[in-house]
């Protein structure tokens, strides 16, 4: 697992603290808090736009993380994935797209 900089480590210490006390149980859920709160502004650096593969089939999702902040929002917030056989394989977060 990379070392986070000192403003994805902020990002990511203000987003658990935000959303911490929502009791989500899947990390589907903290996403679609994000996109609908419209919070990419405010969490760029470590929120933005995941791809994903699962056979020949691939897409997008909004409110996405890289696969090690990921990992650790699941840890932190004991949050869970939805066992799909999709696999991550590309991630832009927003502050790449401004």
């Amino acid at each position: 697992m990379r070392i986070l900089s000192p403003v994805q480590r902020r990002e990511f210490n203000e987003l658990v603290k935000e959303i911490e006390s929502k009791n989500f149980t899947y990390s589907s859920e903290v996403s679609h808090y994000i996109t609908s709160n419209h919070l990419g502004s405010r969490y760029p650096n470590i929120s933005g736009i995941s791809t994903f593969k699962r056979g020949c089939d691939t897409w997008t999702m909004e409110g996405g993380f890289p696969c090690d902040i990921y990992a650790m929002l699941c840890q932190r917030l004991h949050l869970s994935g939805k066992n799909t056989s999709a696999v991550a394989v590309a991630f832009t977060p927003y502050s790449m797209m401004k």
